[in-house]
């Protein structure tokens, strides 16, 4: 388990020298470069260790039941890239994105009481917009973020609960923003869990990419008092579906929070830490 921790923590550590590099250069277009690069390569080198370590561990799989995803001989659940199971996301879509929202709300409001200001500048053509900062960070984001510690550390370790804590506290601390941490850190966790559940990367890439949607939405001014009606219909009827389904959850998220190791590492610091200092060293120049 410590290994592949290490391995975890290795591999979100040169996705943030790849970030830090970037900002070194004026020139955009390297800029740019790097910034895909500082998300594909380490990405790769994740994809490689899982195949890696998946050899060597050789998890057998086995049934959960209809419409859950599967579990691996060590007790773990399974995550793939597959519609399988999908359905268990869609009620969770909605509620999700209205949790977040109104996280990053009031950690807005309580920065700006104390005295700090998050600006915002994202400009050029909505659809450009949405293929960079909505579609494009939700893909690459969760290979990096859920998919290859939730393989790593959950599947192939057998500890989902550390899995999930871990994904979701990189994820967050990897924005290296105060303004973005807190929403981030409740999205990751919601994402990493309702990608078990459903056994799939796809919902957190759907349920992230909508996410970003909205907030392009909101700056861009298009979202109006209409688009806030409708938001609140689905919302509504998510809850309602979330309560008629509510024992389709139960036994899944009852064996993700399972702990089934007492093992653990000090070399996460070594991504915390840094990622810490970036975000506060961001915070003074607000």
């Amino acid at each position: 388990m410590k290994r592949l921790i290490t391995y975890v923590t290795v591999i979100d550590l040169i996705f943030l020298l790849m970030l830090v590099t970037e900002g070194s250069f004026e020139n955009e277009t390297v800029g740019s470069v790097l910034h895909v690069a500082a998300f594909l390569i380490p990405i790769s080198l994740g994809l490689y260790l899982i195949k890696r370590a998946r050899s060597t561990n050789s998890p057998v799989a086995h049934g959960m039941g209809d419409g859950m995803q599967k579990s691996t001989q060590n007790g773990a659940l399974t995550l793939g890239i597959s519609v399988r199971g999908v359905r268990l996301a869609l009620p969770v879509a909605i509620p999700t994105i209205a949790v977040t929202c109104l996280i990053s709300y009031l950690t807005a409001l309580a920065m700006e009481a104390l005295g700090f200001a998050n600006n915002v500048n994202i400009s050029g053509h909505f659809a450009l917009a949405i293929l960079v900062h909505a579609l494009v960070p939700a893909i690459l984001e969760e290979l990096l973020f859920r998919y290859i510690p939730l393989k790593l550390i959950g599947e192939i370790g057998g500890d989902t609960r550390r899995a999930v804590v871990l994904s979701s506290l990189m994820f967050a601390l990897g924005h290296a923003n105060l303004f973005q941490i807190p929403y981030a850190l409740a999205a990751g966790l919601a994402f990493a869990v309702c990608d078990l559940l459903c056994g799939s990367i796809l919902p957190s890439v759907a349920i992230h990419f909508l996410n970003n949607l909205i907030s392009l939405l909101m700056i861009y001014g298009y979202a109006t008092l209409p688009f806030y009606i409708s938001f609140g219909i689905l919302l509504a009827a998510s809850c309602i579906f979330l309560l008629l389904m509510r024992k389709s959850y139960y036994t899944g998220i009852k064996e993700i929070w399972v702990k089934k190791s007492s093992e653990g590492t000090a070399v996460v610091l070594t991504f915390i830490i840094p990622c810490a200092i970036l975000a506060i060293s961001a915070l003074g120049a607000a």
